[in-house]
């Protein structure tokens, strides 16, 4: 497809509203967007869409071939499901122009399409992605959550599994990285001094470190009679991020029966956004929480993937800085946030079937902080930044057959793929984790707005095939 102008605008030119004003449905009441090809006043194709109800309604289309269709039609099915919208219409000739989206229902006299299964908004850096976008592209990671919304309470558990089978006895390669020490995280320590990790990996809020870790010491006891008998005890590895604007965090209200759920819940899919340990959290001003990206790298002929998992929840209160693909997009944005840039943490899980060291792997976690920043992040006083890396190429038994091992390791001389994967999967999770995110209102009417509410500012920086 060649390089077409496609824009969104939540506004029509007069020469439009012309055109629609002649039509049996136009409301005059109704706001109405378009998509155009060209010039918003003079345009070559468009698009004219009623907003109204969780609904995109088109009500009239004119495109002057497959391209234009094309073009344009993608950026309607992206744009609602960002926003989180049905498309409907009336007139069955558009159904030619739809039908990528798969057969509509009809309800009444209205054609439905409901956009929900998207891999890909947008498009940073070079590598291609793995197949979902998400860490689990990556062979054996598993993902699962534990999401409670009630009344003033916004908080989850999101549980990241490097394997599924006994992760204690078959412990992976792992390496971690504090880029700015604000925060309560529980296991840092032993793999900094070991290079492993023996447990699943839970994200939570901050006061409900303890609870999540009572739980994931529970399961590990459960799942291995060895530990804290006749071997060493558990090292549970839970990050944190400080949910306390969206969620009464004081009410302690996660249990270690949560942590059983999160854990069951875990699968090769799953939600991003407002869910698990990102339902409370905020983004550069806007609703941020879960988000994950993946890269599939090539070295002398042979793919290897890389996934990132991210709980944003830096800069909450200032959307100044956030940048998408180096556009400054807070310098175009008035009246969001509350003012404050010095509020919240981010976590980062990288994932790889790389065959990674520990000390390559604490490497590569640095470089996620350059992805961070990216976005506008700039680890602030109050930040806690803490990224942790593993590799799922090889496992380190806890119980060795013999006392000396092999294992094959990637050369240094070819990290740099490895590290640029890193910061483009990095800053494409923390956009995704606002994209996917839906609107919360929290503690004490404390609202969170979409990223999605402002997408006429950044729509053309969309993926467009």
């Amino acid at each position: 497809m060649k390089n077409l102008r496609v824009k969104y605008h939540k506004t029509i030119a007069p020469s439009l509203r012309a055109i629609i004003e002649n039509l049996p449905e136009y409301n005059p009441d109704a706001e109405y967007h378009v998509i155009t090809v060209g010039d918003y006043n003079n345009p070559e194709a468009f698009i004219i869409i009623e907003s109204a109800d969780k609904k995109l309604h088109i009500v009239d289309i004119l495109v002057k071939g497959d391209e234009q269709a094309a073009a344009i039609v993608f950026r309607l099915i992206l744009i609602a499901a960002i926003t989180r919208n049905d498309i409907t219409y009336r007139r069955p000739v558009f159904h030619p122009m739809l039908e990528r989206g798969g057969a509509p229902e009809k309800v009444g006299d209205i054609y439905y399409l409901r956009y929900r299964d998207i891999k890909r908004y947008i498009k940073i850096g070079s590598y291609p992605t793995g197949k979902n976008n998400k860490i689990t592209d990556v062979s054996d990671v598993a993902v699962g959550h534990f999401t409670l919304e009630s009344g003033e309470v916004n908080t989850g558990i999101t549980a990241v599994l490097p394997h599924r089978e006994n992760i204690f006895r078959e412990k992976v390669y792992a390496g971690s990285h504090v880029f700015n020490g604000f925060g309560k995280s529980l296991g840092l320590i032993q793999i900094e001094e070991l290079g492993t990790i023996e447990t699943p990996i839970l994200l939570t809020n901050t006061l409900s470190v303890g609870a999540v870790a009572d739980g994931l010491i529970s399961y590990m006891l459960k799942l291995d009679p060895a530990i804290a008998d006749t071997t060493g005890t558990v090292n549970p590895l839970i990050l944190e991020c400080n949910d306390g604007y969206l969620n009464d965090i004081r009410a302690l209200a996660l249990t270690k029966k949560d942590v059983y759920k999160a854990l069951e819940a875990s699968g090769r899919d799953f939600e991003q956004g407002a869910v698990g340990a990102g339902t409370g959290m905020r983004c550069l001003g806007f609703k941020g929480g879960i988000g994950s990206s993946s890269r599939v790298i090539e070295i002398a002929g042979k793919p290897y993937t890389l996934g990132v998992l991210v709980n944003s929840n830096f800069q909450g209160g200032s959307y100044q800085n956030l940048r998408i693909k180096g556009r400054n997009v807070g310098e175009l944005l008035t009246g969001e946030g509350d003012g404050s840039e010095d509020q919240g943490s981010i976590i980062v899980v990288i994932a790889t079937d790389l065959p990674l060291d520990a000390r390559q792997l604490k490497r590569v976690a640095r470089r996620a902080e350059l992805g961070i920043g990216n976005t506008g992040g700039f680890a602030s006083h109050g930040s806690g930044d803490i990224i942790v890396a593993f590799s799922v190429a090889d496992r380190y038994k806890h119980f060795p057959e013999e006392p000396v091992f092999s294992r094959e390791l990637l050369h240094d001389e070819y990290l740099n793929h490895v590290f640029r994967a890193t910061v483009e999967a990095t800053e494409e999770a923390i956009i995704n984790s606002m994209l996917f995110a839906r609107p919360v209102i929290g503690y004490r009417g404390r609202f969170a707005p979409p990223l999605s509410r402002h997408i006429e500012l950044f729509d053309d920086l969309l993926i467009t095939k």
